[in-house]
């Protein structure tokens, strides 16, 4: 069921002409009004009318004098500002017909008189009660409004908004009319179509009634759509009939709408979106950074012809003849490189000619990409910003998305992720602070509490290297982005990096200047360093794998994991089923692998939690058991699908504990067990330890 219904913004006069109706466009900076000159031959033309179903909330003039019931006969009229804003449902349906104009347009009558019908006949009219006497209930300023007089008195004050739904037969309210002049011949009406913008996201624009301000178009933060433009398009749409309200799809006014749109000079109103580097929305959406640039054309021989500010939604609407031009953009440090392909890396200028509007109404925009630097330096901007889980990188800005704060008026995250890709941490670099940068983050703190690192010629000396000193908490505090500037000034990278690690030593082979094995140390590195990764999200095989493939890697230990051949998909539903009659191996260094996450990706992906307990340990004694031991469930099933895996991470006289992955995936540090004996449906009722022996 349609609610749009668009009318012109004067009653529909039969017999009326486009001459009556004299239509100036003005632009007084970045806003644009549209005055027009009414013959009052017939005064019914004087008579406004609702463009579209919304919410009007009415701006008095500072002088004018609020009677204490406006909607009393006879009161003297109060003179002001009476704006209209387009009803959500009417959003969405004006964005099929337009699509690149999906906002809350609102639009103003500007210098207009109030009279007592006006109250009477729309005012209290959408707010009286449906069933029985009264009003529909108000507040305003904490305080209940019950009488006509109160509802009357807030709305001239303009401390109230009312909504009103004008059919497709009928406006249903009573508008105010024009004030013909002395001779009672002509009448003038200023109006302006727009909408308020704002460049923090998680703070909108005050609504109408909240503003203290009479003409809030004239705001930086109004961004105007001329009238004529608007028009044009939707009357060349076929369903344009079907939109517009009765007697209103040939009203004189449009016509002469479009006679001032086509004026040769200055020419028809046309229009530019700029976007920022990345996908293209579909709709425009504000940008701090847009206040900053400049749209201009140019000649052929680089003579400025026109020019004109961004808006905050990177629009520009400009009125020129059919021409071709140079289009350039200029910020505060000088030309932006542009294109009309996201994916290129711009020019400084591009030649352009204004498209033709096809005759069915189709917008025509020339859309294109301003490869603003819209990233800063997390490691040297002043002061520094602490980054943590929840901060994205969004138009121009950082944000904290639980905070609800803006944290920078620059993108800093994928900056930050780069810094930690560069440093060797193979960062996802994709603009938001995530669980996986939150870990990069840890083990880059976590790496600079030693003195190991790399330069570009190897290894560097120890002696040379001053060991951090914070704290490893996964935050990119003041102190870690500090030490990051150290690295990055001094060229260091982590000795510990994402490629294939080197098959130097076998499980059984003693740690040198030790008598302890690598097996033996397994359990001691798990201690020291399980905490580093029990903050990632993980199915409960993952966990103890990515374990045992960092000590493999740490330590240059060759791994074979055994597994059965087939699928294990865990979505609901998802088929799970393999050849159990075949084992297969994944050998770490048989030349099938070049680094380690590809490495941990394909066992992760195919060494369930049954291969595990079944392929891949050996059972232990619940008074053997260490931490880094793991322990299997087959839930007293042998041909169960589900097989659960669990890590020992502690171990006292008393109790076991444990913690792991699951599914759907969850960080083991928050799925803990305690256990005073093995659980009754543990794989073979036992504890088991990896089958270290068997992986050289």
């Amino acid at each position: 069921m349609s609610h749009l219904f668009m009318r012109a913004p004067f009653e529909a006069v039969v017999g009326s002409q486009s001459t009556d109706y004299i239509v100036t466009m003005n632009a007084t900076g970045h806003v644009h009004q549209t005055v027009v000159t009414v013959d009052a031959g017939n005064p019914a033309r004087l008579n406004l009318q609702p463009l579209f179903p919304g919410r009007l909330t009415f701006k008095p003039d500072p002088s004018a004098l609020i009677p204490a019931n406006p909607s009393l006969p006879d009161t003297p009229a109060i003179k002001g500002n009476l704006y209209l804003e387009l009803c959500e449902r009417c959003i969405h349906e004006l964005a099929r017909a337009i699509p690149s104009i999906q906002y809350r347009l609102v639009f103003g009558y500007l210098g207009i008189a109030l009279g007592s019908r006006f109250f009477t006949e729309t005012v209290l009219r959408s707010l009286k009660k449906k069933s029985g006497s009264g009003f529909l209930p108000k507040r305003v300023k904490g305080k209940k409004l019950t009488t006509a007089a109160e509802i009357s008195n807030s709305f001239a004050r303009g401390e109230l908004s009312v909504d009103i739904r004008p059919t497709k037969t009928s406006a249903v309210y009573t508008f105010p009319g024009l004030t013909p002049d002395s001779s009672n011949s002509l009448g003038t009406a200023t109006f302006v179509l727009g909408l308020q913008t704002s460049d923090d996201p998680f703070h909108l624009p005050p609504s109408l009634a909240d503003s203290e301000t009479v003409d809030f178009t004239s705001g930086q933060d109004f961004f105007t759509v001329p009238l004529a433009y608007l028009f044009h398009h939707l009357r060349l749409r076929p369903d344009w009939s079907a939109l517009a309200a009765d007697g209103h799809a040939n009203h004189a006014f449009f016509q002469a709408l479009d006679e001032a749109n086509e004026v040769s000079a200055p020419g028809r109103w046309r229009r530019v979106r700029v976007f920022l580097p990345g996908n293209r929305p579909g709709t425009s959406t504000t940008a701090k950074t847009f206040g900053d640039l400049r749209v201009i054309g140019r000649s052929a021989v680089g003579t400025e012809i026109w020019h004109s500010n961004l808006n905050q939604l990177g629009d520009v609407f400009v009125r020129r003849p059919t021409e071709s031009f140079r289009l350039q953009i200029q910020g505060p440090s000088g030309i932006v490189p542009i294109s009309f392909d996201p994916a290129d890396s711009g020019e400084l200028e591009l030649d352009v000619t204004w498209p033709i509007s096809p005759s069915n109404g189709t917008e025509t925009i020339i859309d294109i990409t301003a490869h603003v630097k819209v990233e800063g330096d997390p490691l040297t901007i002043n002061p520094l910003v602490p980054l943590q889980i929840g901060a994205v990188d969004q138009k121009g800005l950082t944000l904290h998305r639980p905070g609800k704060r803006i944290l920078a008026e620059k993108e800093l995250i994928k900056p930050l992720q780069a810094t930690l890709t560069a440093f060797g941490f193979q960062t996802p670099i994709n603009g938001t602070f995530t669980r996986r940068t939150q870990r990069d983050v840890r083990a880059f703190q976590t790496q600079a509490q030693t003195t190991a690192r790399l330069g570009s010629a190897g290894p560097i000396d120890p002696a040379t290297v001053v060991a951090w000193a914070g704290t490893a908490n996964g935050i990119a505090d003041e102190n870690t982005l500090a030490e990051m500037l150290v690295w990055r000034t001094k060229g260091y990278r982590s000795a510990v990096s994402d490629e294939l690690w080197p098959d130097a030593n076998r499980w059984t082979d003693a740690i040198p200047g030790t008598s302890t094995t690598f097996i033996e140390n397994y359990h001691a590195w798990v201690v020291a360093n399980f905490q580093r990764f029990n903050e990632i999200e993980c199915l409960c095989n993952w966990f103890p794998l990515l374990l045992l493939v960092e000590y493999a890697a740490a330590h240059g230990l060759h791994l074979r994991l055994r597994y059965y051949p087939g699928v294990a998909s865990t979505a609901e539903g998802g088929e799970r089923r393999w050849d159990f009659t075949r084992v297969l191996i994944h050998d770490s260094h048989n030349g099938a692998f070049n680094t380690k996450s590809s490495f941990y990706r394909k066992v992760k992906s195919t060494v369930t939690a049954r291969m595990i307990g079944e392929l891949n340990s050996k059972p232990i004694a619940k008074a053997d058991v260490i931490v880094g031991d793991l322990l299997i469930y087959d839930f007293d099933n042998p041909n169960s699908s589900y097989w659960h895996a669990e890590v020992v991470t502690n171990v006292s006289p008393t109790t076991v504990d444990t913690q792991s992955g699951s599914t759907p995936k969850v960080r083991p540090a928050d799925h803990t067990s305690s256990h005073d004996d093995v659980p009754d449906n543990a794989y073979q009722e036992t504890f088991r330890r990896w089958d270290f022996a068997q992986f050289d």
